[in-house]
């Protein structure tokens, strides 16, 4: 029998509890009590690390990462330099092997080895249980796959490549707004702190997802976004703790999420309850025809043709906020720092999108945005340099077989964008910035196929667009407007 993470660490919370008691019962008695206590702590120490070493070597045939601390595992050395750590095992274990995350026995694949792992069907893999081990507060509202399968495809009609002009317009409103207002650069035409692109990045996402989502009269609220930014900054924070975290500990520091929670529900609640009453017969024709993603909510239907209550809809609304901010925003801060950085690209940059607009008269429209192979390929530079440490988690219900190894259940596997991305296999000099790696001969991008995630690893054009996940267990619903905003983004010849 072996003991989790959670019962030994509530034990060792109950014990000076009991100490405690037992030495204002029986003062007379501390010494004893104390010698006792203090031994059953060390013997169930002893016992735990030592039934854990054996479930972890026994069952699991993946390699395992040699040192780690008790309890904490390897959570610290990945925290502390994620990147470099995944690497290094990379370099003594090969492209397959197991961290222990806080308890959390974890495979870490590079996606080569993912992909046929990712074909397995749903009674072996889950994706709702890999989120809620790792606690990601906004999947606990029900994410069950037909639940998830509707929002996917409800974004994706909202926020198709044919819809590009009303995001772009979104921000080129908010852009104006920003140099001229926020960041006081009306008249310095370039951008001075590090802190000020990362700012830009993150509140010109958040305005044009509360644009999209909630429409104008609620986009320019300052409490709407900033929930907007801080609860998916939240949501990080608790997924980096996970690492270091056991998790009966996160449910308390999970509280700033329910706090934005529970500020969405305050203000969409309402907002619902508002349209609902202008779609009453006496009062049609009051407003003009809404074409945010919340009127399109409040159209669906249930698996039983019921309309969603507005409390479900506020639920799910933190969902859709995640998935516009955590990918976008940080995918553009990344592109913006490398912009910014990068001096020796901003003629070759600025000369491509200046003829590219000068061909549609200055407007910016999906065309726009396929000629300009040059900024295309410095943004997936940019995205594969910066790629995420772990990403794609799956949670093993049944034993199963990964890369040719044994994975029991009760395993979470997810996919490393850093291995992948730095595979000399695909990219020569992985550590090189090299836009070029991703144009062709005649200085055109390579064509971008809309891969399942498991074979975009198979073409190393497509290898940054790995955290917007693709597959049949849970599929990205940023994807369509992530590419799009940073085209449209970096195409605004001002931040240049």
């Amino acid at each position: 029998m072996s003991v989790s993470v959670e019962t030994f660490t509530t034990g060792l919370v109950l014990v000076p509890l009991i100490v405690w008691q037992a030495f204002h019962r029986h003062p007379e008695y501390s010494v004893e009590i104390a010698a006792m206590l203090s031994g059953c702590a060390v013997l169930s120490l002893l016992y735990f690390l030592k039934t854990r070493k054996l479930r972890q070597t026994s069952q699991n045939g993946v390699p395992i990462v040699d040192g780690g601390v008790p309890i904490l595992g390897h959570g610290l050395a990945f925290n502390n330099s994620p990147d470099g750590f995944l690497l290094e095992c990379r370099r003594r274990y090969g492209s397959a092997f197991t961290l222990n995350l806080a308890g959390s026995i974890t495979v870490v694949l590079d996606g080569i080895h993912g992909q046929d792992f990712f074909k397995a069907p749903d009674r072996v893999l889950s994706f709702k249980e890999a989120a809620l081990r790792f606690l990601v507060p906004e999947f606990t509202v029900g994410r069950d796959s037909i639940t998830n399968d509707f929002h996917t495809g409800l974004v994706r009609r909202e926020f198709n490549e044919n819809n590009v002009g009303d995001f772009a317009q979104h921000f080129e409103e908010y852009l104006q707004h920003c140099f001229q207002e926020d960041l006081g650069l009306k008249h310095k035409g370039e951008i001075k702190q590090v802190g000020d692109l990362e700012r830009l990045a993150w509140r010109s996402i958040a305005y044009c997802s509360a644009r999209s989502f909630m429409g104008p009269e609620l986009c320019t609220d300052p409490e709407v976004l900033d929930v907007f930014i801080h609860f998916n900054k939240h949501c990080g924070l608790l997924i980096n703790l996970n690492n270091v975290t056991p998790r009966w500990a996160l449910r308390f520091l999970a509280a700033s999420c329910a706090k934005d929670t529970a500020t969405i529900a305050k203000i969409i609640i309402p907002e619902i309850q508002r349209r609902k009453l202008e779609e009453q017969p006496e009062r049609a024709g009051s407003t003009g025809v809404r074409s945010d993603l919340l009127s399109s909510l409040m159209a669906c239907k249930d698996r039983d043709g019921h309309a969603y209550s507005p409390e479900y809809l506020g639920k799910r609304m933190m969902t859709l906020i995640f998935s516009s901010m955590v990918t976008t925003a940080g995918a553009l801060t990344q592109v913006l720092y490398d912009i910014a950085g990068r001096r020796e690209y901003w003629d070759r940059l600025y000369q491509e999108q200046a003829t590219a607009l000068a061909q549609t008269g200055g407007k910016l429209t999906k065309a726009t945005l396929e000629t300009v192979p040059f900024l295309t390929a410095f943004i997936r530079e940019s995205m594969r340099m910066g790629s995420l440490p772990v990403q794609q988690a799956r949670y093993c219900l049944q034993d199963t077989e990964v890369a040719g190894y044994h994975v029991p259940a009760g395993t979470t596997v997810v996919i490393s964008g850093v291995l992948t991305a730095f595979n000399e296999t695909f990219f020569k000099d992985p550590s090189t910035f090299n836009p070029g790696r991703f144009l062709d001969d005649t200085g055109q991008s390579f064509v971008f196929l809309q891969h399942h995630l498991l074979t975009i690893c198979q073409t190393p054009e497509n290898i940054p667009l790995l955290p917007n996940a693709q597959g049949k267990h849970h599929q990205c619903e940023g994807m369509n407007v992530r590419s799009r905003v940073s085209h449209i983004y970096d195409a605004q010849r001002k931040v240049l």
